[in-house]
């Protein structure tokens, strides 16, 4: 472990996860629900709504939980699974899309949340967790909830009627071992419809020329050519949901203004005692330890991203 040198360390880089910061709540009655949940369910509701209609009506809008955060330093940016659901859980996903409304009415929201079957042997060890069933349904305001088996199949029966699924694939580190498995089985569901992935992870020639193979039936007719048929065969476009996401984040609610104040504020405070703690021979992670401990206690459950300490000589090219 690398050592602080000097007295006055520069301490860069270091912030909590605005998304999953807390802000003070008064201390709840022991029978009354506990404050700010309701709230948090709706808001993430009307999130989902919001990027549907952002979507279109052609479209579905899949977002799948991150599988790269190992713990409170572990690379958290842009989580657009929490963002959407209150249920924070690994091999999660949330679909979302327009359905027609009734008499010509305006198209509504149908938003399904997937989870793993729960175990009660692994609760032992991590405690409650959300699983399918109705009351996960009705804390999380989903018009339906399923095990995460049941995903790829709910997909290909959505696009049926659809002719685009913008994906968000889980976490910055999870590149497409997610999202693969996923667009593999919709190939093998969708016989005759070419799944190509636009700008989602795992595209490329490799992959196009294996999406081509799996839409053509295994006999082509003579009398037309590959680039015919191709041409001829319907198809479901994979894009990326980042504009969509990113968009849905621009304007900042009360709640999540209070949350970012949090995180802010935590951490200067953190900043701060880590500069009055400094001498030499410190080690890096203890200075750290001052910040992300000024976190946990406000509340944080992670941070956004690894902590940065350097000193002396180090401290140049720690962003370099």
């Amino acid at each position: 472990m690398k050592r602080a040198t000097a007295s006055v360390v520069l301490l860069l880089a270091v912030a909590a996860s605005a998304q999953d910061a807390t802000p003070p709540a008064p201390r709840p009655e022991a029978s009354s629900p506990a404050p700010g949940i309701a709230a948090d369910a709706a808001e993430k509701r009307d999130r989902r709504e919001r990027l549907a209609r952002l979507a279109g009506a052609d479209a579905a809008v899949l977002v799948l939980a991150a599988d790269d955060s190992p713990g409170f330093t572990g690379s958290t940016q842009s989580r657009d699974y929490s963002y959407l659901s209150p249920f924070d859980a690994r091999g999660a996903a949330v679909l979302v899309m327009l359905e027609p409304g009734e008499a010509g009415a305006a198209p509504v929201l149908s938003d399904r949340l997937y989870l793993r079957v729960r175990s009660p042997a692994a609760e032992i060890w991590s405690g409650p967790v959300a699983g399918p069933g109705d009351e996960t349904c009705q804390a999380g305001l989903f018009d339906a909830t399923s095990a995460v088996e049941n995903l790829a199949a709910d997909i290909a029966l959505s696009l049926k009627s659809r002719r685009t699924l913008f994906v968000s694939a889980g976490g910055p580190a999870d590149g497409s071992k997610l999202l693969g498995p996923i667009v593999a089985s919709l190939r093998a569901r969708m016989p005759g419809t070419w799944v190509r992935l636009v700008d989602a992870p795992g595209g490329g020639p490799d992959d196009l020329a294996e999406s081509v193979r799996r839409a053509l039936p295994e006999k082509l007719p003579r009398d037309r050519g590959p680039a015919e048929l191709v041409a001829a065969l319907p198809a479901v476009d994979v894009r990326s949901a980042g504009r969509l996401t990113s968009e849905l984040r621009e304007v900042k609610s009360p709640s999540e203004i209070a949350r970012i104040r949090v995180a802010t504020e935590s951490t200067a405070l953190g900043m701060a005692d880590a500069l009055r703690a400094a001498g030499p021979g410190m080690l890096e992670m203890h200075v750290a330890a001052f910040v992300e401990l000024r976190n946990r206690l406000a509340g944080c459950a992670r941070q956004a991203y690894p902590s940065i300490v350097g000193s002396g000589t180090r401290s140049r090219p720690c962003q370099g």
